[in-house]
């Protein structure tokens, strides 16, 4: 996500590891956990070669596994549990796509918001673009799905403006293609997300993702305010990253709140496990017709399958799919200041998993080895079938 930050990452031995499972579930279970030992020694070799010094790790398969590696912080060797938070990054989105398919399942309240409403429409002061034809046609499926013609332009944040000044920025911001012919990855249109859900609600996007989808999935573990995680008590993971001599710097939970919406989200594995199985199960508070937009590809990320999968990349609402070995698999990656997060659930299987970690670009390269060594396991997919992403990644040394 965060394309203007790129790191350099030296070797790094961790202190310690301390592990934590359940299922949350008092009662035996007959589900087996997907932690063993294979699994588990996966784990330690990613940790040491990608530079992690922790990483949370969720499953869902007919109960909720979970389990902390490593140490939230350096310092202090503080252990990772299933409770540790970290930034999410851009799995942020899928919550913000989320909040605006309530609004538009929402007719009596939010008449006005459909998923083709015209943005200018609902924000004619505050969204202007610098084209005009885009600015009176650029619809809400149009600013999630990554269509809008716009690049990242990352660097607004760094202006320390507000959300209502990011957005307003844009007008000033040139295109690298015409609206609607090809997959941009956008951050900035995430923040008009935002920031449109704050005018036509009259609340903070944190208090309307809390009263609306947090509270009723009982995630009590997740913020969109570092403050507020701060004065809830909560164990708040260091981020880090490798400086330029080589020494393992911790980025000390930099917070920028004009993020919020494309990012920012603070949580745990364990609430995450929550929002993955909601997802699984197309539970309440969303409704049937929300699901199927937000799962629904409408742009096209990269048009020929790329090696493992079978499928071109398609980008929903908050969500990227791909087929890999005959199955569907919704995903979204996430990068911020020295954290790395990765969501993952395959439909047809009642399967998901969640890997949230203390440095950025280690995290990303980790969770595909992670991820899809669990995958294949509830696929059986043999090994000689099995995509090598340890060889892919085994020879890097920078992580982007």
């Amino acid at each position: 996500m965060w394309s203007a930050f790129v790191f350099i990452f030296p070797c790094f031995v961790l202190a310690g590891s301390a592990t934590f499972q359940n299922p949350l579930k008092e009662q035996a279970s007959h589900y087996k956990s997907p932690f063993n030992a294979d699994f588990d020694q996966k784990v330690e070799w990613a940790l040491k070669h990608f530079k992690i010094p922790g990483l949370a790790v969720a499953v869902s398969d007919g109960e909720i596994f979970s389990k902390g590696y490593g140490i939230s912080d350096t310092l202090t060797s503080q252990p990772v549990t299933e409770h540790t938070l970290f930034f999410t990054g851009s799995t942020t989105k899928a919550f913000t796509s989320a909040a605006i398919s309530l609004l538009v399942d929402d007719s009596i309240n939010f008449p006005a918001i459909r998923w083709n409403t015209l943005v200018h429409t609902i924000l004619p002061a505050d969204f202007v673009l610098n084209d005009p034809w885009a600015t009176s046609q650029m619809t809400i499926i149009d600013i999630l799905s990554h269509r809008s013609g716009l690049p990242r332009h990352d660097w607004v944040w760094l202006a320390n403006i507000t959300l209502q000044g990011a957005v307003q920025s844009m007008r000033d911001l040139p295109f690298t293609a015409s609206p609607r012919t090809q997959y941009q990855y956008c951050n900035l249109m995430y923040c008009v997300a935002s920031h449109l859900i704050e005018t036509v609600t009259n609340k903070s996007l944190e208090t309307f993702l809390t009263e609306n989808i947090w509270l009723p999935l009982n995630m009590t573990e997740t913020y969109i305010s570092l403050s507020e995680a701060r004065n809830a008590n909560r164990d708040i993971s260091q981020g880090f990253y490798v400086n330029l001599d080589g020494e393992l710097v911790s980025t000390n939970q930099v917070f920028i709140d004009t993020i919020r919406g494309a990012g920012n989200i603070l949580s745990s594995v364990s609430d995450y496990a929550k929002w993955i199985s909601t997802m699984l199960n197309r539970g309440a508070p969303f409704s049937q017709t929300a699901y199927a937009k937000l799962f629904g590809g409408h742009s096209i990320v990269s048009p020929n399958p790329v090696e493992p999968f079978q499928s071109p990349t398609l980008y929903g609402l908050g969500w990227m799919s791909q087929v890999y070995h005959g199955e569907m698999i919704l995903f979204h990656e996430g990068s911020q200041f020295g954290y790395g997060a990765c969501v993952m659930f395959l439909p047809q299987r009642n399967f998901g998993l969640v890997l949230l970690g203390n440095n950025m670009n280690g995290v990303n390269a980790a969770a595909k080895v992670l991820a899809y060594h669990l995958i294949d396991e509830k696929l059986g997919v043999p090994p000689e079938n099995q995509f090598d992403w340890v060889a892919r990644y085994a020879k890097a040394s920078n992580f982007f």
